[in-house]
């Protein structure tokens, strides 16, 4: 059969987000929603024959296009497209064949990762069954997950049936390993991973029963029977049943210890340290000498710290009052004791004063003086006697969490200070003690992953793993700390911060939950992380009892600002703040900053050009779990929405200009803000909020290549607005909506969003919203193949910019007209709008535009055959391009200048600009339109047969290049 061509085996992965994969490990580029529902529907039916109608209903619901039969065609037609990219036109499809009135997938040779998750549990079942060793086709089968099952169509009918079988296939892969690596290792070693199980799933007897032995069989009696008394608490309140009677009669051998359940285990000691006995740290800790006073030695390993501790030993041979700062559970009191045991050496005697539990002011200086030994002088004032005791001493006294008492602290530290020139005090506390003399050191919370550009192989070396590591090795020896593991500790660091006290409270949760529980958990955080030490002051028991002992020291007005800033995601700036929390007035959000700010309830530092607050994840949902309690929380949730509605509006204006690099930063800094001012809107019905800030996102959207993201929000806009308002920014929202849609390759939906864009702004008889419905209409009409309407709107794009007095616009539209006028083929008129295009977009300083207009003009010396000024003017625009951020343009005039080199018979250079041109889309996430085919793959393959062996050595050049740039 001739235009075949060579079909090779391709992988559908539906363990997770869907994905095809063709023979050489690529991504096929399966991207609008529809095609992924229709795909997956498909691979639902597992290679048997679906009916149209079938299809119609699972990928479209109730939502039936016009004309369902012949959209169901297209839609199956790109799909062949994107699995058969190199079947010739009207050749028989391969994959997806058509079968009376309806579709299948011939999934004959090729490979669907659920299958192989089945064949390597069956494997590993059949293994368990014969006595051997399981773990490797149990690993393997675990391995096939990448997330939740055809997570993409969740909320499809037709997908929920084989998600739940799928999901319980997994569930009982997950006790079969508990089996496998029990039989492997030992008892001891799948405890946690049971416990995790259970957590997740208490209705399932099977699993508490697998727990209840591993338990016993290491040596766990007691704990077994515990589990036992929890799984029947679960059944009895949650189910109203008892346990079965096979959980009994497990029980009632536990009691009576059946020899039968195998207990060698029993005595098998837990893993000690590695040989040379305690851990560095440990070591260093247990063979250090305490330092004579009442400063106490931590069971636990000193984590971190190692500039800060350095810092504060120098301080504290030549300051006399040093004072650390920093948030609630930023680790100051163990970094204090561990500078103290440091610096113990060069001081007689080193005492710890706790002031946590102090309410009384008064009893301040009698309980330092307790702290320090001093003895009773009843002649004299206890201060006075305090004064001359330790003035003849070289004492260090450390004065721990100061921030309640902070008046009276100040004023005996400054009398210490002035009295006691040998005496040292070192100060914890979330306040500063702003008097003459004083150190501060900030105490930051610890290194995160990313911080320092850490690979990934070095994340245990980062501290604030490192801490977590270490607090929950302790409590589970066998913690798994394979590259998952890894990967879910350190996202459960960075939501928490890296406050120490979170992360160790969230360690000790390893006893119940895996790091990657946990981390899914961490939503509810202070639910969560509510299990700290028995002995810890009360207020680092747990997290919310952290934050609330913080939250005390602040005024009621304090409160209330602190509060509000709870509603910014990702930062915010001073008029923000005075926007939306101080009624307008910067003066009055400055001192509120700065009050909180001495507090270390606030971070702050450059972005954008721009000073930037924020709080601590940590803090910021503690502050909103307040906002939630107070009455008008709905205003003030109304005031932000609005204030970055107004925002955008603002800096969208500014990027067609001079200043379109500090308004690009602006609108980076600040997607968090907008995507929770969208959220809000939308979901209380403040739908202009929404819609005014989608549209004006529009271009930052494309801008950065943000393609998925602008068409999910402005989809959530226009399905709210459901069509019954001709408010402008949702003409506008429409109008961009029709250009991502068309990106995405869905050209019906947005031929139809351009129409309705066009349809609003007509109503409004506003020509501005005009410009922007005829560049939609234009754009669509191109990418369609009607080059005649795209050129009669991109015409109707420049009269309404001419109308307004819109240089841009009319510069976009003659750019837009010279890729019409190109692909028509009409060199002229694509030379002469090229470069009026050029002209006009320098005229206004709008370097974005100057590079879109280079590629233009690239492209016309390309046709006309001039490929060495087609080369250097594709590489101006290039190199602009990737200035300004726009990695889709550059990635673009990098092809453009390829193609230009492989015609002029340079291939060598060629292939560096191709390998430049696909590094910079996968570095900078630039997407690629699917309406544009291919075009790189083919050169590449034309390249490649050109150069032979030497196009790698090429290509890498490229990729460099990219890299770098």
């Amino acid at each position: 059969m001739v235009g075949l061509g060579t079909l090779s085996a391709m992988q559908f992965r539906v363990l997770g987000p869907l994905e095809v994969i063709d023979d050489a490990g690529r991504p096929l580029p399966i991207t609008g929603g529809r095609q992924r529902a229709l795909l997956a529907r498909l691979l639902v039916a597992g290679g048997e024959t679906v009916p149209a109608e079938r299809l119609i209903e699972s990928v479209w619901g109730d939502r039936l296009p016009a004309d369902p039969a012949n959209t169901l065609q297209q839609s199956v037609a790109q799909l062949r497209r994107a699995l058969e990219p190199e079947r010739e036109r009207r050749a028989p499809a391969a994959v997806l064949v058509r079968e009376g009135n309806g579709y299948r997938l011939d999934l004959d040779g090729h490979h669907v990762d659920a299958d192989r998750f089945a064949a390597e549990v069956a494997e590993g079942r059949a293994a368990l069954a014969s006595g051997e060793d399981a773990c490797a086709p149990l690993f393997a089968a675990m391995e096939c997950w990448r997330g939740p099952a055809y997570v993409d169509v969740a909320y499809g009918d037709f997908a929920r049936p084989e998600i739940e079988r799928l999901e319980e296939a997994r569930l009982e892969a997950r006790e079969l390993l508990t089996d496998a690596v029990a039989a492997r290792d030992g008892s001891a070693a799948v405890v946690a991973d049971l416990e995790g199980i259970v957590a997740e799933h208490p209705s399932r007897e099977g699993a508490w029963g697998r727990l209840m032995t591993a338990l016993y069989r290491s040596g766990r009696q007691g704990d077994a029977l515990e589990a036992y008394q929890r799984a029947r608490h679960h059944l009895n309140e949650e189910l109203g049943i008892d346990p079965s009677p096979a959980l009994r009669e497990l029980e009632e051998r536990i009691l009576r210890q059946d020899e039968g359940l195998d207990a060698s285990e029993a005595a098998t000691p837990a893993p000690g340290p590695s040989a040379g006995g305690l851990p560095a740290s440990d070591a260093a800790l247990a063979g250090r000498e305490t330092p004579p006073g009442n400063l106490p030695s931590p069971p636990t390993s000193f984590v971190g710290r190692d500039a800060e501790l350095e810092l504060i030993g120098e301080l504290l041979g030549r300051e006399r009052i040093v004072t650390l700062t920093g948030p609630g559970g930023s680790g100051k009191t163990r970094l204090a004791i561990e500078a103290g045991h440091a610096a113990g050496a060069g001081f007689d005697s080193v005492h710890l004063v706790r002031l946590d539990g102090l309410r009384d002011p008064a009893l301040l200086v009698s309980t330092v003086a307790t702290a320090v030994g001093m003895p009773e002088n009843p002649e004299l004032a206890v201060v006075e006697t305090l004064a001359a005791y330790l003035a003849p001493r070289r004492t260090l006294v450390i004065l721990d969490n100061c921030e309640h008492l902070i008046e009276v602290v100040a004023e005996l530290a400054e009398a210490i200070a002035e009295r006691c020139p040998r005496t040292v005090v070192l100060a914890t506390s979330q306040t500063a003690l702003n008097i003459a003399g004083e150190q501060l050191v900030p105490v930051p919370p610890l290194d995160l992953p990313g911080d320092s550009g850490s690979p990934f192989e070095a994340l245990e070396a980062v501290p604030a793993v490192q801490l977590f590591l270490d607090r929950a090795t302790r409590l589970v020896p066998d913690l798994e700390t394979d590259a998952d593991s890894l990967a879910a500790i350190a996202n459960v660091v960075r939501a928490l911060d890296g406050i120490p006290l979170a992360i160790e409270l969230a360690a000790a949760r390893t006893r119940l939950l895996s790091p990657s529980e946990i981390a899914e958990r961490l939503a509810d955080r202070f639910e969560l992380l509510d299990g700290g030490s028995r002995t810890a002051p009360a207020r680092q028991r747990t997290l919310r009892g952290a934050v609330e002992w913080s939250y005390s020291l602040l005024s009621e007005e304090e409160r209330a600002f602190f509060d509000e800033l709870g509603l910014f995601a990702g930062g915010f700036d001073l008029d923000a703040a005075a926007a939306v929390a101080a009624g307008g007035d910067p003066g009055l959000a400055l001192q509120r900053l700065g009050s909180l700010q001495e507090k270390s309830l606030l971070w702050s530092g450059p972005v954008a050009g721009r000073r930037r607050f924020g709080l601590l994840e940590t803090l910021r949902a503690f502050a909103l779990e307040r906002l939630e309690e107070r009455d008008g929380v709905a205003s003030a949730r109304a005031r932000h929405a609005g204030y970055y509605a107004a925002l955008t509006e603002e800096l969208n204006l500014k990027l067609h200009g001079a200043a379109q690099t500090e308004s690009i930063g602006r609108f980076a800094s600040e997607s968090d803000n907008l995507r929770s001012a969208m959220s809000w809107s939308i979901e209380s019905g403040e739908l202009m909020h929404a819609a005014r800030i989608a549209s004006s996102t529009g271009e930052f959207w494309d801008w950065s290549g943000s393609l998925a993201e602008a068409n999910e929000w402005l989809g959530r806009v226009l399905t709210a607005a459901d069509g019954r308002t001709v408010d402008p920014p949702l003409g506008t929202a429409a109008g961009w909506a029709a250009y991502f849609a068309t990106e995405l390759g869905e050209m019906e939906e947005a031929q139809a969003l351009a129409a309705e864009s066009l349809r609003i702004a007509v109503a409004n008889e506003d020509p501005f919203d005009a410009g922007c419905a005829h560049s939609m209409m234009s754009y669509t009409a191109r990418v369609s193949g009607d080059l005649e309407t795209a050129a009669r709107y991109a015409a109707e794009m420049r009269s309404s910019g001419s109308l307004v007095g819109e240089t841009w616009w009319i510069a976009w539209a003659d750019n837009h007209d010279s890729i019409i006028a190109l692909e028509s083929g009409d060199l002229d008129r694509a030379e002469s709008s090229a470069h009026a295009s050029l002209a006009a977009f320098e005229e206004i300083g709008d370097r974005r535009g100057v590079g879109w207009a280079l590629t233009a003009c690239a492209q016309v010396s390309h046709a006309r055959g001039a490929y060495d000024d087609a080369r250097e003017r594709a590489l101006a625009a290039a190199e602009l391009s990737t200035e300004v951020g726009d990695g889709r343009n550059a990635s673009w005039a990098f092809e453009i200048a390829a193609d230009a080199s492989r015609a002029a018979g340079d291939g060598e250079r060629a292939a560096e600009l191709l390998g430049a041109a696909t590094t910079l889309r996968e570095v900078r996430g630039a997407a690629r339109s699917p309406w544009r085919g291919d075009r790189d793959g083919v050169l590449r393959d034309q390249l490649e047969a050109l150069l032979g062996a030497e196009f790698s050595a090429a290509w890498e050049r490229g990729q460099s290049l990219a890299a770098s740039s």
